[in-house]
């Protein structure tokens, strides 16, 4: 049985056009994988700035946090002496 020159031609036309077609779905992916490549490293970029930042806050909290415990402690301090000071005169008068 012999095939007809027009089915040869549509066969070998349909094979050109579905490699065709996954030579463009190929490329596209490939362009994809870059873009979201490049949108991941910014993410990292952003994640890595961000815990820095939450580094740097947090470290400023703790130190004004020990400030103030300082703070409360000298006026603990002043307290005492002041009721100490208070109860002596109490006492002398």
């Amino acid at each position: 049985m012999k095939m007809k020159p027009i089915w040869f031609a549509l066969i070998l036309g349909g094979f050109a056009f579905i490699s065709l077609t996954l030579f463009v779905y190929a490329f596209m992916q490939q362009a994809e994988a870059k873009r979201q490549k490049s949108v991941a490293l910014e993410f990292e970029q952003s994640a890595v700035e961000c815990e820095k930042y939450s580094h740097e806050i947090k470290f400023k909290f703790n130190s004004e946090v020990d400030s103030l415990k300082d703070t409360i402690n000298s006026l603990g301090q002043k307290i005492r002496l002041l009721e100490e000071q208070a109860a002596k005169s109490k006492n002398k008068k």
